[in-house]
This record gives structure tokens, sequence and C-alpha cells, in this order.
């Protein structure tokens, strides 16, 4: 019995245990943009919102493949690519200026907060944020 119970606790921890993997879809609905620098880090002092869907409607989303998300929201720029599991490339152009950065991140699901994460900085939204529109 004892080692019955093992085998099914090793299973569900590895199992539950990064497990999540990152899509497209999930860096438009659910990447915390406040976890890395960006041309919205003043932005995202000043608004609630923290969400790529929040800031960029569908029709300003292109899931171009499983492991690219293009977001172009007049001239601001953002490019999603996947290139191994929970391992994100983020490149955030403003087109009509000099701002262009490139990183890479290993992302992580926090269970806590229903979101992906990186690991560089958060940005606390503000108690007297406003809302985006």
């Amino acid at each position: 019995m004892k080692l019955i119970f093992s085998v099914a606790l090793t299973l569900f921890a590895f199992s539950s245990n990064g497990a999540e993997q990152v899509t497209t879809k999930d860096l438009y609905e659910k990447f915390n943009m406040r976890t890395v620098y960006s041309s919205y880090g003043q932005n995202l002092k000043w608004y609630c919102e923290s969400y790529p869907r929040e800031f960029f409607s569908t029709e300003e989303a292109s899931f171009v493949s499983d492991s690219r998300l293009e977001l172009v929201s007049g001239d601001n720029v953002w490019i999603f690519t996947i290139s191994k599991p929970n391992i994100v490339t983020i490149g955030n152009q403003i087109t009509s200026g000099t701002y262009n950065s490139v990183s890479t991140y290993e992302l992580y699901f926090d269970p806590r907060t229903q979101d992906w994460r990186a690991n560089e900085t958060y940005i606390d939204i503000p108690k007297d944020c406003e809302r985006y529109e």
C-alpha cells in the first residue's frame, strides 16, 4: 500500500510541477506585462491593466504561428516568439522613434494569480490607477 501511495504521489508531483507550457494565446491573454521592462513602463505606472489583451484589440493581434504572436497598435509593435517550452523572446519597438528592445525570458505560470510572468521586474498597480480605454 505504501508503494502505491508513493508512486501516486510521485506521479502527481511530476504532472503538476512545470506541466504548464505557454502558448501564443496565453501570451495574449495572460502574460503579465508588469514583469518585464518595455515601452509600456510608464503606462503601467498609470493604468490598472496588466495584460496584452487589455491594451491590444483582437484586430491588432496576429497569431502568425503556434510560436509567434505580433501585436501592432499604431507605431507600437510587440513580437513574441516561443523558441523552447516557456522560453520567449519579446521584441518591442516604437517605429516612429528610437525605442527598440529584444530580450529573452524564461516564463513561469503563477498559480496564485493565474498568469504568466518573467522575473525581470514588477511594476505595481497604482492604488489610484486609471482604466485604459
